[in-house]
């Protein structure tokens, strides 16, 4: 059976229920799949993007491990064209009513946001009028109990945005796996202030040299000036 290269990659994913690992493993050992996983899998080609696809966005693809499949859970999927020097990518619990405000700026000025869902292993990017939910793991291939699906998820989601957003997050090991995977790649990091006293790590990112976000055009305004 001949197989188009982006059906092999829908496939692999599928197959190794979204682990680059294992996707790897199989491509560097030319493990080719068996007719039945192909007849099974490929038709998701339709609703996935692969790094081969010409929407695949550009600030994922000098990542280190870049996911190979990412599955269309639903939404306007146009939106992978528009990730650009205007995405801001958010880790937030949306609890903050300051924090809302910053995020809803953002959107109202023309950025997108990039958000991990670690309930389900999601990554969601949100216009002020359209969003698109993602997800490097195949339907039912997401275990929210796993810490390397988790981190993952968070990874990925922090190498959409060309900035890194911390608000006000409870979740102390997703804040540390943003902020260290931005650092990675030299993006900046933006942290909203905290009150003295919480068990928020906002305050110490900024005394430790993380940027300040007051408000919106901390986060957009230098792009906006630019175009």
């Amino acid at each position: 059976m001949k197989l188009e290269s982006k059906q092999l990659l829908v496939t692999l994913a599928a197959v190794n229920k979204g682990d680059w690992d294992d996707e790897y493993m199989y491509i560097k050992n030319r493990i080719k799949p068996t007719d039945e996983e192909i007849e099974r899998f490929s038709p998701l080609a339709d609703q996935a993007v692969t790094v081969l696809d010409e929407d695949y966005p550009n600030t994922l693809k000098s990542e280190y491990k870049p996911p190979l499949v990412l599955f269309c859970k639903g939404g306007e999927r146009s939106l992978l064209s528009k990730v650009s020097i205007s995405s801001v990518s958010v880790l937030d619990d949306g609890k903050d009513a300051q924090t809302k405000k910053i995020i809803d700026g953002i959107l109202a000025h023309g950025g997108l946001i990039i958000v991990p869902e670690l309930d389900s292993g999601s990554i969601i990017i949100k216009s002020k009028t359209e969003s698109l939910t993602l997800s490097e793991y195949p339907d039912g291939a997401y275990d929210v109990k796993s810490q390397k699906q988790r981190e993952r998820t968070v990874r990925t989601a922090t190498s959409f945005g060309c900035k890194v957003f911390i608000g006000i997050a409870k979740d102390s090991s997703a804040v540390d796996i943003a902020v260290n995977s931005a650092l990675d790649v030299g993006r900046d990091v933006y942290v909203a202030p905290t009150r003295l006293g919480t068990s928020y790590k906002n305050n110490e990112l900024i005394r430790d040299g993380a940027c300040v976000a007051l408000e919106w055009s901390d986060l957009v305004s230098k792009e906006k000036e630019e175009k």
